[in-house]
């Protein structure tokens, strides 16, 4: 793990250190910083993303706002700051700098790289915030934390820029079509896989957690994008063995109480609360400091394959490290998600099984069932690998009415009318 990681990140590094070295220095430095913070503005002001691709467009010469957005989006940096020791009180200079932004590119690269943490870190970092102005506090403060707040992220970022932003992708699911649901049409049994695992389909908010080989655990959305303040979830997580990314799902904790009780037992009498299943994605992004979660684990990649994007293992190999490395731990805050034998294509009573499954998951309160091929490796895009069950339902509704928007919206559609 140690080597793929961090060649990776040592290449990153040098592109940083390529940038400033070749950006850095000039007399009309200080207004590209200027520009650069003038354009994210703008950017976070409208709301078309086409508009604000046209801004990042109108901007393709400034070098300074590429740097920002890839030090910001590069899923694959991380500078270990978990939150922002002053505030924009303590900012002491009224001007932006050029050495300031060459202080924090170098800043940046010591945090990145290890070389400053901990009490050390914190206490660089709080002595060059107060230095700032607050311009350059607001975009440099957003840059640590890894999110600008522009309404852009990578994908929306290379179509204006190709190519700047490393992308962060997980294994999606394909569906199979409502019509083909009782595995009995040629199109069904065209998607099928010969071997097949089932799991209920949870509905809950797709996370990752890196467990690296230093032991620092990262948690991140299917897009890569931190989060943090799940305090309890990390603590578990360093039990997890090291060097492997843990792909799963978080739900609240009173679902996985509810988990426990009832799909053991199989019970057809107790209905889930669907309200359990969302609630956990209204605190995924707020700023609690111990949010809480219970992580459904599904399953875990070692982190140099995760890096190179090359899988060695089947599924049911995956699966069988899940249960004999992770399931004996029983951590509070992560469950392996229950996974059902091996079936088999060819075998009519084991699709009728799958069939009956599912509807016994959606008559408990379940979206339904994920249906997985037993002998695939991870792939990093949507697979035929991995297929969804889920009935849609679809309604056609009449708009009544709408508030005009306020503020920057204000002449647009806002909130519905309820």
């Amino acid at each position: 793990m140690d080597s793929a990681f961090h060649i990776y990140l040592r290449f990153t590094m040098w592109i940083l250190y390529l940038y400033k070295c070749i950006f850095i220095g000039g007399i009309t430095m200080v207004d590209e910083i200027k520009a650069a913070f003038s354009a994210l503005g703008s950017i976070e002001e409208v709301s078309s993303l086409n508009s604000k691709q046209e801004i990042l467009q109108e901007n393709a010469d400034n070098r300074v706002l590429k740097n920002l957005l890839y030090l910001a989006y590069n899923p694959y940096l991380q500078f270990y700051i978990k939150k922002i020791p002053v505030s924009m009180d303590s900012c002491t200079n009224n001007e932006v700098l050029p050495v300031r932004y060459q202080e924090f590119l170098d800043m940046l690269v010591d945090f990145s790289k290890r070389r400053v943490t901990g009490n050390e870190a914190i206490n660089e970092l709080s002595v060059f915030l107060s230095g700032c102005n607050p311009e350059e506090y607001k975009w440099y403060t957003r840059v640590i934390g890894k999110d600008l707040c522009i309404g852009l992220a990578d994908k929306g970022i290379n179509k204006a820029f190709k190519g700047l932003i490393p992308t962060y992708e997980v294994l999606l699911a394909d569906k199979i079509a409502p019509e083909d649901l009782g595995l009995n049409t040629p199109k069904a049994l065209k998607q099928l896989p010969d071997n097949i695992v089932t799991q209920y389909k949870i509905d809950g908010y797709r996370l990752n957690i890196h467990h690296l080989e230093s032991g620092e655990v990262i948690i991140r959305t299917r897009n890569g994008k931190y989060v943090k303040g799940y305090k309890d979830l990390e603590k578990s997580a360093t039990k997890l063995p090291r060097g492997f990314v843990y792909d799963g799902e978080i739900v609240a904790p009173e679902l996985f109480d509810w988990i426990q009780s009832n799909v053991k037992s199989h019970s057809n009498e107790v209905i889930a609360n669907r309200d359990l299943f969302s609630e956990v994605m209204s605190h995924a992004f707020s700023k609690e400091d111990n949010k809480k979660g219970i992580f459904n684990v599904f399953d875990m990649i070692p982190i140099d394959e995760w890096v190179v994007r090359k899988s060695t293992q089947t599924y049911e190999e995956r699966l069988s490290n899940l249960n004999k490395m992770v399931k004996p731990l029983e951590l509070k805050d992560i469950m392996v998600v229950p996974t059902s034998r091996v079936y088999h294509k060819s075998n009519p009573d084991d699709l009728k099984e799958i069939v009956e499954q599912f509807h016994q998951f959606v008559n408990i309160g379940w979206e339904g069932l994920m249906v997985k091929d037993a002998d695939s490796h991870y792939e990093w895009k949507r697979s035929k690998s991995l297929l969804k069950m889920k009935l849609i339902d679809t309604v056609d509704l009449v708009v009544t009415g709408i508030y005009e928007g306020t503020g920057k919206y204000e002449g647009k559609a806002g909130t519905p009318l309820l």
